[in-house]
């Protein structure tokens, strides 16, 4: 929510991309608002907004999605972690069952 608000603070900063951590969240498509499919183009909004070209986290903020879904989801974030336009993936308000769930398919 607060995205461009970040991307105008860091750029009127002028402090190096190098020397920010940056983390948002996968919320629409992790509570199941938003299918699997369309998060490179959220996560494209995201990174406009932000002014930056990767994170260095993106978190799925919930286990909101079950099942195929997850897995769908969490595939599409292993993809941006290949693409480049994140680093490192995370999770936020995720149950013990739903780590669990997550590793049994994760790569990243």
């Amino acid at each position: 929510q607060n995205e461009a608000e970040i991307g105008r603070a860091i750029r009127d900063s002028q402090v190096p991309r190098e020397k920010l951590f940056i983390a948002t969240k996968a919320t629409s498509v992790a509570l199941g608002m938003a299918e699997p499919s369309y998060l490179e183009t959220i996560v494209a909004g995201q990174l406009q907004a932000l002014r930056t070209e990767y994170l260095d986290v993106y978190m799925f903020h919930a286990a909101g999605v079950g099942g195929d879904k997850l897995q769908q989801v969490w595939r599409n974030m292993e993809y941006l972690v290949d693409l480049g336009r994140v680093r490192a993936l995370g999770v936020s308000n995720f149950g013990i069952q739903e780590l669990e769930r997550l590793w049994s398919i994760a790569r990243v």
